[in-house]
């Protein structure tokens, strides 16, 4: 979505590129992404069983960090870096929603101020609580909006630039990446729920 407005606003919206909007998909997911390693290494190479998986609260999900995303549009400002950064900006902005912990914006000024909105609901609860609780949000239920839009306007540049072949490629991966997402939010669900009544019992 962020790729395509871009191009939108800078009257280039008919020469989109594949090669350009996979790293601005991989940027709007990569303080997920890295967080993931992490945990990964501190469960398998630290040998830490129990990972608290409170990853806002990591220096990954520092909207700081990522300020060299923003030096590189003066460098090298094209499409590409301009999507980049919002995308990965648009990431802690979602972020800043419907979370306990919230977003650090102001990090490192203010070290432990964290910026939080429409989070009551989700006081204290973390990791695998607050995974069922968020699936209830209506930001939960607008991202699966945006999802689909991208979806459509990804297909259509397809058709628009490229041969059917690509087209219908393209079709059939993003049809095939909705119902692996749905079926997985499901599964994932049923999971975590029959995890949680055991543990009541």
């Amino acid at each position: 979505m962020a790729y395509n407005l871009v191009l939108f606003i800078f009257g280039n919206y008919l020469q989109p590129s594949y090669l350009v909007i996979v790293p601005s998909i991989i940027c709007g997911l990569l303080p997920d992404l890295i967080d993931v390693v992490y945990s990964s290494i501190k469960r398998f190479v630290i040998k830490q069983n129990k990972v608290d998986f409170r990853h806002h609260s990591w220096p990954t999900h520092f909207p700081f960090m990522y300020i060299p995303f923003i030096v590189l549009i003066f460098i090298f400002p094209s499409v590409l870096t301009i999507s980049m950064a919002i995308n990965i900006y648009l990431h802690f902005l979602g972020d800043t929603f419907y979370s306990d912990d919230g977003i650090r914006w102001l990090w490192p000024f203010m070290k432990h101020r964290s910026f939080k909105l429409l989070s009551k609901s989700m006081v204290g609860k973390h990791d695998k609580e607050w995974l069922i609780a968020y699936r209830k949000t209506p930001l939960f239920k607008f991202e699966w909006v945006l999802f689909i839009l991208t979806s459509v306007i990804i297909t259509i540049n397809a058709y628009l630039l490229y041969n059917i072949i690509i087209f219908f490629l393209v079709m059939a991966i993003m049809v095939s990446l909705m119902i692996f997402f749905y079926y997985f939010e499901k599964s994932l669900e049923k999971n975590l729920l029959r995890k949680f009544f055991k543990k009541d019992k």
